[in-house]
């Protein structure tokens, strides 16, 4: 558990960013912080060449502050989330009581319903309540109730009276379990469903990089067995008591030569039996599932920069990755804050006449095409999705063509005229098979 106050894990505004842009949009309590928006294309007319048919987009994401907290309030209060919906409900109980006549017609002066009624609108409240706690898609990655059950919650926190009214409860009881059947959806922005402690305050810098799709891409999923030996047990289950006495006796003989090991002799009794014999025991081996291995990805990207403006965008895509791959120095060097996160997109390049948009695509950024039609950009729905990945190795080679040359150009002076960036990265949640459902 972390021993510090929480200011150790203070980031510095002003390395959130590659480019130091500490803007932060929004009212400070908006999950969603980042300076102004900017997008790396490489090459310059990605979006509208002729030849161009799909690009790789990586989206930089980083750990705020206020997700260390929040994760560090979520482990001293665990187990708040229930007791919070609980007292909630026994509110909405108590309300129902107080407003109910007892079996004899007396209650409180302002009693307005019967213990039938009553009955019902308990029931109401452990429907909606009840709903709830067993969606599990009720919170979200940070713990947070979603916003969809978050509604339900306010309203009975702000007029609980209101709230288990007679029209009220059967609304609510009802809207509860259309936001559990997925037909309820508020404009909030969903993020990847994901148990990682480390995800917990993972917000988008801004930045983002859009690259040619390299050749090579390769999708490796990977899972490991590990062979057992079930001889012995599966014949005592099939009570094979010439098995168990084969035991015994290779038993002893190891005892033997263990004992004769002393004397320095090796007598090797238990192989001698089984060349005697001329049997060897069936291991029955089986494989046994142990685990499965992280996904990896490799690309290789070649810059040949055609003018300035491209030589500053090769220039700055490598300093991003660079910069984006190592750790922050925390406040009193004392420790090193974990480096920001990539989330890895493939899309498809696609027209549309004129300027009108597309709606089954989005509106790409490099805009009209020679031929006036305009450049959209849908996501490629037959590679598979990426979790969100750490970049674990950048290689910069400066003279992929075996010399070393730069521009002539003062702005660019000693800029190499072309080069090889290989990038790694590592999946940082295991894929199971629910993700395959789901496109990864």
């Amino acid at each position: 558990m972390f021993s510090g106050p929480i200011e150790q894990f203070q980031r510095d505004n002003n390395f959130r960013r590659m480019d130091g842009d500490p803007t932060v949009h929004g009212d400070g309590s908006d999950a969603k912080r980042f300076g102004t928006p900017t997008v790396y294309y490489y090459p310059s007319d990605l979006e509208t060449a002729y030849d161009s048919g799909h690009l790789i987009e990586f989206t930089v994401f980083h750990k705020s502050t206020d997700g260390v907290q929040e994760k560090l309030d979520t482990l001293k209060t665990k187990g708040d989330r229930g007791t919070s919906l609980s007292e909630i409900k026994t509110a909405a109980l108590k309300e129902i009581e107080a407003d109910t006549k007892d079996g004899q017609g007396v209650g409180r002066w302002d009693s307005t319903i019967d213990e039938t009624e009553a009955t019902a609108r308990r029931g109401l409240v452990d429907d909606i309540f009840g709903t709830i706690q067993t969606d599990p898609n009720a919170y979200d990655e940070n713990g947070k109730l979603i916003a969809e059950y978050q509604e339900v919650v306010a309203m009975a926190q702000i007029d609980i009276d209101q709230f288990t009214s007679k029209d009220a409860i059967r609304y609510w009881s009802s809207h509860v379990k259309e936001i559990a059947a997925g037909n309820v959806k508020t404009n909030q922005i969903k993020t990847d469903k994901t148990s990682r402690l480390a995800a917990g305050g993972l917000v988008p810098t801004g930045e983002t990089v859009r690259l040619y799709l390299p050749g090579g891409l390769n999708f490796s999923d990977e899972v490991s067995y590990k062979g057992t030996n079930f001889g012995l047990i599966k014949g005592m289950l099939e009570l094979n008591l010439g098995l168990a006495a084969s035991k015994a006796l290779s038993a002893s003989a190891n005892a033997v030569d263990q004992g004769l090991g002393f004397m320095g002799m090796e007598v090797n009794s238990a192989e001698a039996i089984q060349a005697i014999s001329g049997a060897v025991e069936n291991s029955r081996s089986e494989q046994l599932f142990e685990g499965q291995s992280m996904r990896t990805f490799d690309f290789s990207f070649v810059f040949r920069p055609r003018n300035k403006n491209e030589a500053k965008m090769m220039k700055d895509i490598v300093k991003l990755f660079r910069f984006h791959m190592r750790p922050e120095l925390g406040p009193g060097s004392g420790y090193l804050l974990t480096p920001s996160e990539f989330k890895i997109e493939f899309f498809t390049l696609g027209m549309s006449p004129g300027t009108s948009d597309d709606t089954n695509g989005v509106i790409a950024h490099g805009g009209l095409r020679p031929d006036g039609n305009r450049a959209t950009v849908r996501p490629n729905t037959f590679l598979p999705k990426i979790k969100h990945c750490a970049c674990t190795t950048v290689t910069m080679n400066v003279n992929p063509d075996e010399i070393m040359e730069t521009f002539d150009d003062p702005n660019h002076q000693d800029t190499p005229i072309s080069l090889q960036l290989d990038l790694s990265f590592a999946e940082k949640e295991g894929v199971v098979r629910q993700d395959i459902r789901k496109g990864y």
